[in-house]
């Protein structure tokens, strides 16, 4: 198994950050169903002007762990998190790693030794428990590669999963929107939480 470069501890072939500090690491793991990269044809959203535009929405639904292969092949980790209004992907950064690592240190300070290697092995999504105290405008002023769709662009979202027995198996998903077709795929299965966001428009393929 890898080592992370920054705290040297081992991690999985698949991870794309370390579970223990936070740092991104380079996988050394090919899945056999490539990650769709952001194509030339796919809609460029839009990024907010002014983030404070978004403080009041609340949050309904946030879609853990989306991957897309940037233009450099390295993946992207976004998560998708849906107000009443606006669907926005917030890109995991550098600095959203640092803070969520953060908050799961002050969390767990205090906690026994097996309590804390447990929520170690486990693998928690601290992402997610960030973003949860996180509002849209904070989530864009930590991400500003972050972008967002109106919900009522969002036609129909495709879900297709694929089963691997030797490695985590995968939900390819499409986002078909006025604009065009995005393209992600998750290792977390998103059938409710996509269901629940987007109503009557999520179909799954065979």
């Amino acid at each position: 198994m890898p080592f992370c470069p920054n705290c040297g501890n081992q991690h999985s072939e698949n991870a794309g950050f370390c579970q223990y500090c936070g740092q991104p690491v380079a996988s050394a793991f090919k899945p056999p169903f490539a990650v769709p990269p952001r194509s030339a044809q796919e809609p460029q959203f839009q990024t907010p002007s002014a983030p404070s535009q978004f403080i009041n929405e609340p949050v309904l639904v946030i879609v853990p762990d989306l991957q897309k292969n940037n233009a450099t092949g390295a993946r992207d980790s976004y998560y998708l998190v849906v107000t009443p209004s606006r669907s926005i992907f917030v890109k995991i950064t550098p600095l959203i790693t640092q803070n969520a690592l953060r908050q799961r240190q002050a969390k767990t300070q205090d906690q026994g030794f097996f309590k804390r290697w447990k929520e170690q092995v486990a693998g928690p999504d601290y992402y997610l428990a960030y973003l949860q105290v996180l509002t849209p405008a904070g989530m864009f002023a930590e991400s500003p590669e972050s972008y967002f769709i109106d919900n009522m662009q969002v036609r129909q979202v495709s879900i297709k999963y694929y089963y691997r027995e030797d490695f985590p198996s995968e939900w390819h998903l499409g986002f078909q929107t006025t604009d065009g077709l995005m393209t992600f795929v998750t290792t977390s299965g998103p059938e409710k939480l996509l269901a629940s966001a987007y109503p009557g428009r999520v179909v799954n393929q065979k």
